[in-house]
């Protein structure tokens, strides 16, 4: 479940960007001799980085390190869960649209346009010329474009 939630996927792409700009900051792959020289034991970079800290984190090889692979494939991982778990129930459910016949559920739309009763043919071609997909019940015209409308 937490696999599938959209702020844990948020969480673990901002830990990526973090590490992805100490990649950036920290010059990748150079000799231990360039980082004790530029990042010697007694002087932090940053308040705790040194050689040794860069060693053992691997931040010297940030983008090729396990654990950044292993970040790419959890958020990868992440956004198909949400995915499959959120997007896909919203798409199988447009499928069945259920058109508002009543007057009130009509008046309650944001967005409305009452038109005089006569033939729609001219109303649909600039509609389709727009890419709506059109739906017309009695003397209702349904518009919409996209599946949330």
């Amino acid at each position: 479940n937490l696999l599938s939630n959209l702020k844990f996927a948020i969480f673990v792409l901002l830990i990526i960007a973090g590490f992805s700009i100490l990649g950036t900051v920290i010059e990748q792959n150079q000799t231990l001799e360039f980082y004790k020289q530029n990042y010697p034991k007694n002087t932090f970079a940053f308040g705790i980085l040194n050689w040794e800290t860069i060693q053992i984190l691997n931040l010297n090889d940030v983008y090729r390190s396990w654990w950044y692979l292993s970040l790419l494939i959890l958020l990868g991982f992440s956004l198909i869960a949400c995915s499959l778990t959120q997007q896909l129930p919203m798409v199988k459910s447009s499928k069945y649209w259920k058109f508002l016949k009543a007057k009130k559920q009509l008046q309650n739309l944001d967005l409305k346009i009452k038109l005089p009763r006569k033939d729609y043919s001219k109303v649909i071609q600039v509609l389709n010329k727009e890419t709506y997909n059109i739906f017309q019940y009695k003397d209702y015209l349904f518009c919409y474009k996209g599946i949330i409308g």
